[in-house]
């Protein structure tokens, strides 16, 4: 549905609000879309900064989010405009335990996250810590920064 929308809207360049498609197709059974990039440079990496701000805050919390991307996170409103936020925290874990200390890791765990964006760890199954978050923050910003 999203290349359909895309491309309909692209005879129309004066639609300001769409992004255009740089490249689309199939490479075995993985589908691919590329867009064009609408943020500079600067811009992608002022948001992604806020970002990781926001999950350091989370870790000092004690939990782990497992699902950093760039649709879990808004821009505020008004004068809060400037301001990056966290969303979604549906697959967060809590990695302290009663005494406020790490807690053992699992042998195994299962997939958590977003395909594109999950660490090493997190495709092998391996227990999540904050450096997996620091990892899937990593993708998002080449995400919002890198051409392509």
């Amino acid at each position: 549905m999203q290349i359909a929308i895309l491309k309909l809207v692209s005879n129309e360049r004066r639609q300001s609000h769409f992004t255009a498609i740089i490249d689309r197709g199939k490479k075995e059974t993985f589908f691919f879309l590329v867009m064009e990039l609408v943020f500079s440079v600067s811009t992608g990496l002022g948001a992604s900064i806020q970002c990781l701000e926001a999950c350091e805050d989370l870790h000092k919390y004690g939990f782990i989010h497992r699902d950093l991307k760039p649709a879990n996170y808004a821009i505020g409103l008004g004068e809060k405009k400037r301001i990056v936020y966290i969303l979604d925290f549906g697959i967060a874990r809590r990695i302290l335990n009663d005494k406020n200390e790490l807690k053992t890791p699992r042998i195994s765990v299962r997939f958590k996250g977003t395909i594109p964006f999950a660490s090493i760890a997190c495709h092998k199954g391996i227990e999540m810590g904050p450096k997996d978050d620091c990892e899937s923050w990593y993708y998002l910003m080449l995400d919002l920064t890198v051409p392509g």
